[in-house]
């Protein structure tokens, strides 16, 4: 019998930053823990879940000092990693609908708006990217 090894994920609340870690306030997306926790159970049930990574706290606090600070003086909440981890995608610190990715192959690191209208929004554009359904919160995950 085979058996596959189901992944320990931290607890949600690990995927929240603090002002200690920012430097400031932020208040995250109300989708933004839905969203990881769906993702978590996709992929204990043999999904793709996002086919992204979403970063702990920890990650966070390196990104913000390798990647963020190197690319911009904009207050930018690192959240997670896409593209095998070669894009890093930031809430804006003062707007979190705003959505901007440092392409951490780019030399010099430079920040672009993603032109996503919300974090849901997000999501979905980079979902359908690759040919996955929508993800709609609280309706159970996925789409049609």
């Amino acid at each position: 019998m085979t058996q596959t090894h189901q992944p320990e994920w931290p607890s949600l609340d690990a995927y929240i930053a603090d002002s200690e870690v920012l430097g400031y306030r932020f208040e995250y997306p109300s989708e933004y823990l839905e969203c990881i926790a769906w993702g978590h159970d996709d992929i204990d049930a043999d999904g793709d879940g996002h086919a992204l990574s979403f970063l702990t706290v920890d990650e966070v606090r390196t990104d913000l000092i390798t990647f963020v600070r190197a690319a911009t003086r904009r207050r930018l909440v690192p959240f997670v990693r896409g593209g095998n981890g070669d894009e890093l995608y930031c809430f804006d610190g003062e707007d979190a609908k705003t959505i901007y990715v440092i392409n951490l192959g780019e030399k010099p690191l430079q920040v672009r708006n993603t032109g996503s209208a919300s974090f849901v929004d997000f999501i979905n554009a980079y979902r359908l990217n690759l040919d996955l359904p929508s993800w709609e919160p609280d309706k159970g995950g996925q789409g049609n």
